[in-house]
């Protein structure tokens, strides 16, 4: 199938999906959802000839949040018979793809809105561990997971879950002990 075929066939689709469906430019065999949340990615497999691959993808980096396998992945693409009408093929859209795609992307989203709580969360917690030691410390570039401390003493910070953070100091013997023995007085 030429890329003219593709793109012709796939606008017909888009109308038979209806108005919520718009041909991505400059792509020819791409729909966006109006919303801009979903795509549809057409293709013709070269293993199956005679059939239309449709791949509903995820944006926005989205994809990573998808489970790995089991039974809560579900399948985001299916294959449709060219000899189909795109009346039948928008019908196989509706009814066998969008069902699990749009599952999935509701999971992956939700999944994003839990790590981006989660990362947000973090760096709060360890901008007052950079507050608390006078501010003489950054995030160290290769882990934001991680503040540095420098001198007069070595820092080192990693947040875990909730409040809890693994703290690692290299201090002289005598500001270490008095460090410990504040501690122990909490």
């Amino acid at each position: 199938m030429e890329k003219e075929e593709l793109r012709t066939l796939v606008e017909k689709i888009a109308t038979q999906l209806g108005s919520d469906w718009l041909i991505s430019e400059p792509s020819s065999g791409v729909l966006k959802s109006t919303t801009g949340i979903m795509t549809l990615a057409f293709s013709q497999p070269y293993n199956l000839q005679g059939r239309l691959e449709i791949r509903g993808s995820f944006d926005y980096g989205l994809s990573q949040f998808l489970p790995y396998h089991g039974e809560a992945r579900e399948k985001t693409d299916i294959t449709v018979s060219l000899s189909k009408s795109p009346e039948k093929i928008a019908r196989d859209i509706t009814t066998r793809l969008l069902p699990p795609y749009k599952r999935m992307l509701a999971y992956a989203q939700e999944q994003k809105a839990k790590d981006d709580e989660y990362k947000y969360h973090k760096k709060n917690v360890l901008k007052q561990v950079i507050i608390a030691i006078g501010g003489d410390a950054q995030m160290h570039r290769h882990d934001e997971n991680i503040v540095y401390g420098y001198e007069p003493y070595r820092f080192e910070a990693k947040h875990w879950t909730g409040d809890d953070i693994d703290i690692r100091i290299t201090l002289p013997i005598d500001t270490a002990t008095k460090v410990l023995k504040y501690i122990k007085s909490l």
